[in-house]
């Protein structure tokens, strides 16, 4: 069991990996598009732009207001996270983690959770 959600845990960072590199990709076609410096040319490769990307939306202000609970404010997001990374689990694939009959089902039950988590963030 403990390699099984180890393979899990090593295959949700490949595909968070592969989601910063197809930003790349998007940032280097918007930059040909729109004539301006790609990421290419802001570092080697633009293999550092996912990187300062990250670092970018981490260091930006954030604005919260006076009348909002700053906690659910914080944790939203988070739950969001942790939902959509829990979605992986009942997908059928050579891992089998939580496949049984009533995976449909439990990815339903997730899903309507995900508007419950939306709805807190606003």
């Amino acid at each position: 069991m403990l390699v099984i959600a180890f393979t899990w845990f090593v295959h949700s960072l490949l595909v968070l990996l592969t989601v910063a590199f197809f930003t790349l990709f998007e940032r280097k076609v918007i930059g040909l598009a729109h004539l301006r410096l790609g990421p290419s040319k802001v570092s080697f490769l633009g293999l550092l732009q996912p990187l300062l990307d990250a670092f970018k939306l981490l260091s930006k202000q954030n604005l919260v207001s006076l009348r909002a609970s700053k906690a659910v404010y914080t944790l939203a997001p988070l739950g969001s996270l942790v939902l959509s990374l829990t979605f992986w689990l009942f997908l059928p694939s050579s891992y089998f983690l939580f496949s049984n009959s009533y995976s449909f089902l439990a990815f339903l039950a997730l899903g309507s959770l995900m508007v419950l988590v939306a709805l807190l963030t606003g």
